[in-house]
């Protein structure tokens, strides 16, 4: 990946050039206000809103504005720091995955294309759940993958790890969703028994 870091530089210029997007969406106003008012309690366990306990949303998205907010202080282009992380972390797991299934150059093509999307460019800025899931579900079909084809029960204990923090970010959609796509795969496989071999590696 060294050698594009004219492709890592690109993504950094578009993903976090947030000064001028102020928060002004109802549900990034919500998770925004959550955090602040987090961070201004110092209670990182129950999110809050108006001084109200709240608990629509799982409490990984408002860790990542309570960091962002401690760092840099609370501000719009604080708010939207993390979406761009993950959408840049996003693109290096696109790649990645690309080029260990089929080659180099596909990876990078997913990657570009990927990243030059409508709604990736989008949810690279958005104050909300969705940029984070979706790293974390990519990690959980990532890990599960590295797990089935080197049956190395390490892999499994991976995906078992990233599933939590899915369920932490959006809630139960973290494990069912991808879990859908592992039974998808495995009957596809025509190895579906492969379910009860995930546990702790030996």
């Amino acid at each position: 990946m060294k050698k594009y870091w004219w492709l890592i530089a690109i993504a950094l210029v578009v993903f976090f050039d947030n000064a001028q997007l102020a928060v002004t969406d109802p549900v990034e106003s919500n998770y925004t206000l959550t955090a602040k008012e987090m961070l201004a309690a110092g209670d990182y366990i129950s999110p809050r809103i108006y001084g109200n306990y709240w608990y629509d949303k799982p409490i990984f998205f408002y860790w990542e504005l309570i960091a962002a907010f401690s760092v840099a202080g609370i501000s719009d282009a604080a708010a939207r720091f993390f979406p761009g992380v993950f959408a840049l972390l996003n693109l290096v797991l696109t790649y990645y995955f690309g080029r260990r299934l089929f080659s180099e150059r596909l990876g990078l093509l997913g990657a570009i294309i990927s990243g030059s999307s409508v709604i990736f460019y989008y949810l690279s800025k958005a104050v909300i759940t969705d940029m984070t899931f979706v790293f974390f579900m990519n990690c959980v079909l990532l890990t599960f993958y590295r797990g089935y084809t080197g049956q190395q029960r390490r892999w499994y204990l991976a995906s078992f790890f990233f599933a939590g923090l899915a369920v932490l970010t959006k809630g139960p959609i973290g494990i069912l969703l991808p879990g859908l796509i592992m039974l998808i795969f495995l009957i596809s496989e025509r190895r579906p028994r492969e379910l009860l071999h995930l546990q702790w590696p030996r």
